[in-house]
């Protein structure tokens, strides 16, 4: 929530670190030029666990952020992911 409040982050090119990108993370709606280029239209979440991110969902929303999550599912046994089974159980019938 941090990098919401400074409404930007900065993101290393993987192939050269040297090169960075500074990214808006204002929401398109806030900005002044609806045409401009800039700003966030959607978040996209990948994760295996979403328990932290759902946890600020209602903030998200409050701030006119649009965002999906999805979660990974693996059929690793317990010994490999031991909390991912707690989570399977949590999300799936």
């Amino acid at each position: 929530m941090e990098r919401l409040d400074a409404g930007f982050c900065e993101v290393a090119n993987p192939y050269n670190p040297k090169q960075i990108k500074r990214v808006s993370l204002l929401p398109s709606a806030q900005l002044m030029n609806p045409d401009a280029l800039d700003g966030t239209d959607v978040f996209v979440f990948w994760t295996r666990e979403p328990e932290n991110i759902l946890a600020n969902a209602d903030e998200l929303e409050k701030r006119g952020f649009r965002f999906y999550v999805m979660v990974t599912v693996t059929g690793y046994p317990a010994e490999l992911e031991p909390m991912c089974l707690i989570h399977l159980k949590f999300w799936l019938p």
